[in-house]
């Protein structure tokens, strides 16, 4: 992935151009380190409050529109509970079914939209400009996105207990069915965050391996960092029924 790329790492950049905008080198870090949620998301939000946003009819039949979109490559989309919404939301934007190409079912403008709202809502704008500008102060790779430290700070909560506590409700409510019945108990406990943390395996178990070294979950991984599809496919199952097709390989 980083050789497709072009970005792995990228390290803190204390000066903004001078038109307000990141240098080039960290928004295409920020954008390639970004959750899937966010950048489509925000920039409906923008083109919302300042594009057309005087024609209240155009505007709700433009966002059901995309909102709809998340059926193509999850038509069940309705009967999604809280473990189904948190894999998803832990995508970054190279994960395919993210951002795709022009061909592929893709979710970032349906869930985008629906996570900022609630964001928005919650938080103001304001204070998400300050957060996406303090991201650029940490450094910021995928395994530990500058966004989440940020988010912490600015925020006063941990991004993952944000997305529990506020965004999956909101998708519930937004895509639900009403009369659906989740298969979950009240004692749920999702699988611990994959970013910024020292994840161990289980007692008595081992990661399974990438170039034959023990890997943990590691978002958007890719497929070029296998020696084989079968090494791929061995981690792929192993992790996906915790966080789904976190590392992009499907």
């Amino acid at each position: 992935m980083a050789a497709e790329t072009g970005v792995e790492e990228c390290r803190p950049e204390n000066d903004w151009s001078d038109n307000g905008m990141l240098p080039l080198s960290q928004r295409v870090c920020q954008r390639f380190h970004s959750p899937c949620w966010f950048r489509e998301g925000q920039a409906s939000i923008r083109e919302r409050a300042f594009g057309y946003g005087k024609d209240p009819d155009f505007v709700e039949g433009l966002r059901q529109t995309r909102l709809d979109h998340i059926k193509r490559p999850y038509p069940d989309v309705a009967s999604f509970g809280t473990s189904d919404w948190l894999k998803l939301l832990r995508y970054l934007q190279p994960v395919p079914v993210c951002s795709g190409d022009a061909s592929s079912p893709v979710i970032h403008y349906a869930m985008g939209i629906a996570v900022m709202e609630i964001m928005s809502y919650e938080f103001g704008e304001s204070k998400i400009h300050e957060w996406m500008g303090r991201a650029s102060k940490f450094p910021s790779d995928l395994k530990c996105p500058s966004w989440v430290p940020a988010f912490e700070e600015i925020f006063g909560i941990s991004s993952d207990k944000w997305l529990q506590d506020s965004a999956v409700p909101y998708l519930i409510d937004v895509f639900g069915d009403p009369e659906a019945i989740f298969d979950e108990s009240e004692n749920f406990i999702p699988a611990p965050s994959p970013f910024c943390s020292n994840l161990q395996p289980p007692s008595g178990e081992e990661w399974p391996a990438v170039k034959g070294i023990p890997t943990g979950p590691y978002p958007a991984i890719g497929c070029d960092r296998f020696d084989s599809q079968t090494e791929a496919q061995i981690w792929f199952d192993y992790f996906f029924e915790s966080y789904g097709d976190i590392g992009g390989l499907d």
